[in-house]
């Protein structure tokens, strides 16, 4: 694992720092999107980037919310669908 993380590294890293660049969205505003929609290894090491980059901790709670609202929203909708079909194939319409 150690062999192959030394050869993929540096790609994913270039990868990450070309993503990361100022464009339309600002370094700093795609920081905050990606603190907010990553693992937790990855939160740790963007968050830190982050307030480096001037992100202050109440805008990086603010982008977790917003995560939260849409992770929250869309798992709701998935469970809407399958009692849906549940319903669809029992007949029941309780």
């Amino acid at each position: 694992m150690k062999r192959l993380a030394r050869k993929t590294l540096p790609s994913f890293e270039e990868f990450e720092s070309e993503i990361l660049k100022d464009g339309a969205l600002s370094r700093r505003n795609k920081l905050l999107i990606a603190v907010a929609v990553n693992c937790e290894f990855c939160v740790q090491e963007l968050s830190r980037k982050a307030l480096n980059e001037g992100v202050k901790l109440e805008e990086l709670v603010e982008a977790a919310s917003v995560a939260c609202l849409i992770c929250g929203g869309s798992a709701f909708r998935r469970t809407s669908l399958i009692l849906n079909l549940v319903v669809d194939k029992s007949g029941d319409k309780g």
